[in-house]
């Protein structure tokens, strides 16, 4: 269960480009947490397993919708919406029997009632649109049943006839610059590729209302035209060059703060109009935000930072935009502080690299999820470490019993803490009560505690955890662990023990919770900072024990009197 995508599929023979903002409009995401897992950062790797087509129907500007879902996609796909931007709209759909249709002008789902989308290719049912000239920009993305979030966000161009589907659109590129101090002023090229298999002579851009044009001028390679809402440059029948051609500039009226454009061209050759690129441009310039932060020394253990705890220099800070998937990483400075300048407004993750023989204690939750608006400066991004220490002790605790998945002993009842039964409320509420379970179809939760005594730190930890795979859908079952009802670490259970998890698969997941098999983050001691650690899987697999194994560095005195005291624990 992975959470990122970034993925774009294009149909016909084009795709939205961006410019200045642009795709502001396309990238429809919904992102309500972060969490980390192979390869891509914050989101769940669906995308590559889900391929969208919208093949031409019968009628005019219908088509039908297919999805082709790969087998190991590590989310669990229950519907798929189509959303489309104005002016176009949705004039009709239709849905196959095992999908409920809900549609509005603008968006349409295809649901498919709680059950998973089948592998191979997937008929969801028809969609028709109005109001495309002759194009129409569509996104595409998926309801993961797992995470109970929308996923992926694929950008596709469908055409309602043949124009736009020419085989030059791949060879060309527009660009619009906005121009400094200028009233909603650009400038507007056309970046052309070699080989390209048209003559194209002509460009023309069409402004959506309410938006018009206020002016515009050619440069002396070209002539510049205007009718209505349309304004068209021309090479005067000779050639665009390859290369990047400067066609000329327009000025706005009505762009409050956006105005929609789209661009074609004229292929000389065949006498069409061909292609439809569609840019969102904005005449506002957001100001920057800054994201901020220290990293220090956590002499006490204790996630805060005291007088005496010096900032530490040289640790790297990475940001991912969990709207486009950029990164940023920058070095801490002498006095431990680091800052991000000049970022968009945007959903950001921040997260540490770490370091050989330290470990983390802020933030509890390993990373920071933080939603940055336009001009604001967020500071306190803070983490700590603390060195380890030369002679680590052990603590073991063990939940469940060791009985071979045995019922017959007695109920052996969970633990789940009350952040870890919220978070299981949100997303499956058909919850498991008791190790050793054998029905399908509930979630697991548990919660580790009363492993670390006061003033102690947390410097190494490993999960052991025997599972049996009961049947239903378990080859799409994993395992996450929580902190504060944040995710911060998952994956498929398949993807650790290395095979198919099929029903009737039995094994034990080994974890080390400073280097875990896989995601941008592997190490997630932090969470186990406040003495406590929730683990939660679902839905169709069994769970005999649980075991986990924490290193802890304190007073020896403490230490010594604390593992007297409680060890071996065994719950049950």
């Amino acid at each position: 269960m992975t959470d990122s995508c970034y993925s774009e599929d294009s149909y016909a023979c084009c795709r939205p480009r961006s410019g200045i903002a642009a795709l502001r409009s396309f990238l429809l995401l919904a992102l309500s947490f972060c969490y980390f897992s192979v390869p891509a950062f914050g989101q769940p790797d669906c995308c590559p397993y889900l391929t969208p087509t919208l093949q031409p129907g019968a009628q005019d500007c219908c088509f039908d919708f297919y999805v082709n879902m790969q087998s190991g996609i590590p989310c669990e796909i229950t519907m798929a919406r189509i959303t489309v931007s104005a002016p176009a709209f949705i004039s009709g759909a239709t849905a196959q029997p095992s999908y409920t249709l809900t549609q509005s002008t603008s968006q349409a789902t295809w649901d498919r009632n709680a059950h998973l989308l089948d592998f191979g290719n997937n008929y969801l049912g028809t969609i028709c649109f109005a109001g495309a000239n002759p194009c129409v920009d569509v996104i595409v993305d998926y309801w993961d049943f797992n995470t109970s979030r929308w996923v992926c966000s694929q950008a596709i161009q469908v055409c309602c006839d043949d124009k736009g589907k020419s085989e030059c659109c791949e060879y060309l590129t527009p660009e619009v610059k906005r121009i400094a101090d200028e009233d909603c002023c650009f400038d507007f090229f056309v970046e052309m590729d070699q080989d390209i298999p048209c003559e194209i002579t002509q460009a023309r851009i069409e402004v959506l209302a309410p938006a018009s044009f206020a002016s515009y001028s050619a440069t002396a390679q070209f002539t510049a035209s205007q009718n209505g809402n349309v304004v068209t440059w021309d090479k005067n029948a000779t050639l665009f060059d390859v290369g990047t051609n400067h066609l000329g500039t327009f000025c706005l009226d009505g762009a409050d703060p956006c105005a929609t454009i789209v661009i074609q061209y004229y292929d000389f050759n065949t006498d069409e109009w061909v292609c439809c690129d569609t840019l969102e441009i904005c005449c506002a310039i957001d100001p920057p935000g800054e994201l901020c932060g220290t990293k220090f020394e956590d002499l006490d253990c204790d996630g805060e930072r005291d007088d005496d705890e010096p900032g530490l220099e040289g640790w790297t800070i990475t940001i991912v935009n969990k709207d486009t998937g950029d990164m940023q990483s920058v070095q801490t400075d002498a006095d431990g502080n680091y800052c991000f300048s000049d970022l968009p407004e945007a959903h950001w993750c921040v997260y540490e690299t770490q370091q050989d023989g330290w470990a983390q204690t802020l933030p509890a939750t390993v990373f920071y999820d933080v939603i940055l608006s336009a001009g604001q400066q967020i500071t306190g991004l803070d983490f700590g470490n603390i060195r380890i220490c030369e002679e680590p002790e052990s603590v073991v605790t063990l939940d469940g019993n060791m009985d071979d998945f045995d019922t017959s002993d007695g109920a052996e009842p969970t633990s789940p803490g009350a952040d870890l039964l919220t978070y299981i409320n949100a997303r499956y509420p058909n919850r498991e009560p008791n190790f050793d379970g054998t029905t399908t179809n509930r979630s697991f939760g548990h919660t580790f505690n009363g492993f670390l005594p006061p003033g102690c730190c947390v410097v190494g930890a490993r999960l052991r955890i025997r599972v049996q795979a009961l049947g239903g859908a378990s080859w799409n079952d994993g395992i996450s662990l929580i902190e504060n009802g944040q995710r911060v670490w998952s994956s498929r259970i398949g993807n650790i023990v290395g095979y198919a998890w099929n029903p009737g698969s039995i094994d034990i997941i080994n974890l080390d919770l400073a280097a875990l098999p896989s995601g941008t983050v592997t190490n997630i001691l932090a969470a186990l900072q406040d003495g406590d650690l929730d683990i939660y899987i679902q839905d169709d697999t069994s769970i005999d024990w649980a075991e986990l194994t924490v290193d802890i560095c304190c007073e020896k005195s403490e230490c010594c009197e604390f593992l007297e005291a409680s060890l071996p624990r065994t719950a049950d």
